[in-house]
């Protein structure tokens, strides 16, 4: 299991650290392990699902991308 950091994140999702704060805090993300003092990792799987799933998504027409 691969463990991204934020920066990685945030390139593979392109989304604005902002953005990501909201999402992660709104549940429509997944959230982040912590690993020690202040650093935080993503599990790759759950990112690279949560892709997919958005592009499920389009595909299918719907519109809020954002919510489960």
């Amino acid at each position: 299991m691969k463990r991204l950091r934020q920066h990685e994140v945030l390139n593979r999702c392109a989304l604005s650290r902002t953005s990501l704060h909201r999402l992660v805090k709104s549940g429509a993300f997944p959230a982040p392990t912590v690993i020690g003092g202040r650093t935080v990792v993503w599990d790759e799987d759950e990112i690279d699902r949560w892709i997919m799933r958005l592009i499920r998504e389009q595909r299918c027409g719907q519109r809020d991308l954002t919510q489960h």
